[in-house]
């Protein structure tokens, strides 16, 4: 108690005690040590061993708990010894988009997107309620999504194009450019992609017509429902109704590059080498003399008259006369065109005598009774690549850059589009509409007198996806370059805290649906860091940043852990569940190789997980019951890029060349998907089905033992990722956007 006499034994007494037998005979008085348990008088507290008068704190926080700042940063409270509480600084300000907000209980605070909703302003995205478009919230300042009243005429949402098995996702509705098209009505009309695919658009819906079939051109015959569609390797194709016949080619080997009909279902057919081919009234096509062995790559016919005029490279002009002619009497001779520059694209109007064709350099030519002349001279420098028309003097050509030029009253004029891709094919509708179709699978129409309408093509997520993974059909993520993170909620694909990030994100792995890890690389050069951005509570949030120090290739989960690699072996790991701060790095001792992608079983009967990763030198590193393992992969030869682990342990890798093995009690064994040059790019799958994606934009599966090819020549573009639903429902994406779902 205080006053009392404080008794010091030197010897035995520790470091305390002695000073309190040095200062003061008596404790617990003002300046009087507090020592062997005395206590300070009632008006004093005990302060490092000394009794002084009470603190009196004007703070009002309490240690541990967090505020948001005036210039909108974080403050902590701490409490130091023997002091009043007080608040330091931990972020100054939050960066970027984001602003500091106080968490439900007010006890902490958290640096968020100021606008959750993190949309582009002014982008549309497609709902199953209808097109929705990115515009400024009155109350908030935040952008959101407001829906659209659907103009039937105009549509702004397009279905992506579906085959047997598979459908477009994104871009719609194939991605890939256009090369040839033709029909009547904006919506009633086939299309031709660089692919070799022919595709049907009939009330909007998209679907294919002949897949895989080298077809290179198409054109209407007659109206409605009569085409007929060419290709390579000779391809013929005759259409009615939309039920496609392959016809017997005169030519099997011809390359035939553009297509015509008349109206009584002659048609035409052009190609390399000066080939012609002619159908006639019998339904036989016939081999017809050119006269010229130049590449010809457009022809048009005269409806209601046999004749048709080809062009192709090098100013080479043919015109064939007789195409009715049942006993193959058939004319062709070339004419002078006045130019060598390559020509694209002819028509021939079917109320007069006009012929117009166009090619390199933004050359318009115009045949006249006395011989083909160059006009519309100085009006673009683009070249020109489609030249189309109706009756009445109405004329079209488009190209390069967005290139639209019309003829109007003897004029060539100038017409602004959107968006400025490079226009390949287009046609007019029934009330002239006009139709344009270009790279990367745009589509427009110009619905006058209101703006170009697009209808398809590329998107404002128009860039490379890596990776992809969700916990259902319905919650789904793509991760990709430039920072782009989409997410997938029910039918509809949005993308998520935009400009945020300019990342490229590598993979990404849904936990649950309030827990997604999206890994990769920030884009510096010079010093390339590891990248890892968790969303929780539908906010994304960067982590592990003084631990990813190495770009980052690949994450998963084992059940107990979340698991990322990448470069100079990096093992990274942390807790399900925790925090940010929880990341910590797992050395296994098994060198700096470069490790691409990372798979895991989940713990089961044996109480012991499985991870696997996989990286340069045909390297194997695996953990098992926190043991780490690493093999080099035999008769393997390159680096390894992709991983799937079965529930039941059965293991495939995949890599450069083609590479895919599998791991069964004998080791591994070598198994051939379909491509033999380009690296296997991701695997995914679910009990015995195994599903692989290639550089070559192809989709594999495995099933009893044995590989085939789902999906051949559907995209333009390399596939990058690859997942299963657990309903059963396949995601692949790639390069450009690319997203497809597999029914």
């Amino acid at each position: 108690m205080p006053g009392t006499m404080c008794r010091a034994f030197f010897l035995a007494l520790p470091f305390l005690a002695w000073g309190c037998s040095l200062r003061s005979s008596t404790c617990g008085e003002e300046n009087d040590l507090c020592c062997e348990g005395a206590t300070c008088a009632s008006e004093l507290q005990c302060r490092s061993g000394v009794c002084l008068p009470k603190l009196v704190c004007e703070t009002d926080c309490t240690s541990g708990q967090q505020r948001c700042t005036a210039t909108g940063g974080i403050e902590l409270c701490i409490q130091p010894p023997d002091a009043c509480p007080t608040w330091q600084s931990v972020v100054a300000q939050c960066p970027g988009t984001q602003r500091c907000r106080p968490l439900a209980d007010n006890t902490q605070a958290e640096c968020a997107d100021a606008c959750p909703s993190g949309c582009a302003l002014e982008s549309i995205v497609c709902t199953s309620g209808g097109p929705q478009v990115c515009q400024t919230d009155p109350v908030s300042g935040c952008p959101v999504f407001v829906t659209l009243q659907e103009n039937p005429d105009a549509p702004l949402c397009v279905k992506g194009a579906c085959s047997d098995e598979v459908c477009w996702e994104n871009p719609v509705p194939t991605g890939a450019t256009w090369v040839s098209a033709a029909g009547w009505a904006t919506d009633q009309f086939m299309a031709v992609d660089a692919l070799g695919n022919l595709l049907r658009n009939t009330s909007g819906a998209w679907s294919y017509a002949v897949q895989n079939g080298a077809i290179a051109a198409v054109a209407v015959c007659d109206v409605p429902g009569r085409y007929v569609a060419v290709g390579r390797q000779g391809a013929l194709y005759a259409g009615s109704n939309f039920t496609w016949t392959k016809n017997a080619a005169p030519l099997p080997d011809a390359a035939f590059n553009g297509a015509a009909c008349t109206s009584n279902l002659v048609a035409i057919a052009v190609g390399r080498s000066g080939v012609v081919a002619v159908r006639n009234t019998l339904g036989n096509w016939l081999n017809v003399a050119s006269g010229t062995s130049a590449n010809l790559l457009a022809v048009s016919a005269r409806l209601d008259n046999a004749e048709a005029w080809a062009v192709g490279l090098n100013g080479n002009i043919v015109r064939c006369t007789d195409l009715d002619n049942v006993n193959g009497n058939i004319n062709c001779l070339p004419e002078m065109s006045g130019t060598t520059a390559d020509l694209y694209s002819v028509w021939a109007d079917p109320a007069d005598a006009r012929v117009f064709a166009v090619g390199a350099g933004g050359l318009v030519l115009e045949r006249t009774p006395t011989g083909w002349v160059q006009v519309a001279q100085g009006t673009t420098f683009q070249t020109l690549y489609q030249v189309t028309g109706v009756m009445q003097g109405l004329v079209m050509a488009v190209g390069g850059d967005g290139t639209v030029l019309t003829l109007s009253e003897g004029e060539w004029h100038p017409q602004r589009v959107f968006p400025p891709t490079r226009w390949s094919a287009a046609f007019f509708g029934t009330h002239h509409e006009p139709v344009l179709l270009g790279d990367d699978g745009y589509v427009a129409v110009g619905l006058a007198p209101a703006p170009w309408k697009q209808m398809g093509g590329r998107s404002v997520t128009y860039e490379s996806l890596k990776g992809v993974h969700g916990t259902s059909t319905s919650d789904v993520y793509a991760v990709g370059t430039n920072g782009l993170l989409l997410h997938r909620a029910g039918d509809v694909w949005r993308p998520e805290a935009v400009g945020r990030y300019n990342h490229t994100f590598k993979a990404v792995r849904a936990v649950s649906a309030n827990e997604v890890y999206a890994v990769g690389s920030n884009d510096d050069l010079m010093a390339p860091q590891g990248i890892v951005t968790a969303r929780r509570a539908g906010r994304w949030a960067t982590e592990a940043l003084q631990i990813a120090l190495q770009p980052l290739n690949g994450v998963t989960d084992d059940g107990v852990n979340v698991v990322a690699v990448g470069i100079e072996g990096t093992w990274l790991e942390k807790p399900l569940g925790a925090g940010g701060d929880a990341w910590a790095k797992v050395a296994h001792q098994q060198g700096a190789v470069p490790l691409n992608a990372v798979a895991a079983r989940p713990m089961g009967a044996t109480g012991s997980s499985e991870v696997v990763a996989v990286g340069d030198h045909c390297t194997v590193l695996r953990k098992v019951g926190g043991v780490f393992s690493k093999e080099v992969v035999p008769g393997c030869d390159g680096n390894l890029s992709a991983v799937w682990v079965g529930s039941d342990g059965d293991t495939f890798v995949g890599g450069t060349e083609g590479q895919v093995f599998h791991r069964t009690g004998q080791g591994w064994e070598r198994e051939f998907p379909g491509c033999f040059i380009e690296s296997v790019t991701a695997l995914a799958g679910a009990s015995s089905t195994v599903f692989a994606t290639c550089e070559n934009n192809e989709l594999y599966q495995r099933s009893n033992g044995s590989w085939r090819t789902v999906a051949a020549q559907l995209s333009a573009q390399p596939l990058y990722g690859v997942w299963l639903s657990p309903q059963g429902e396949l995601f692949v994406v790639g390069g450009g956007g690319t997203i497809l779902r597999r029914r």
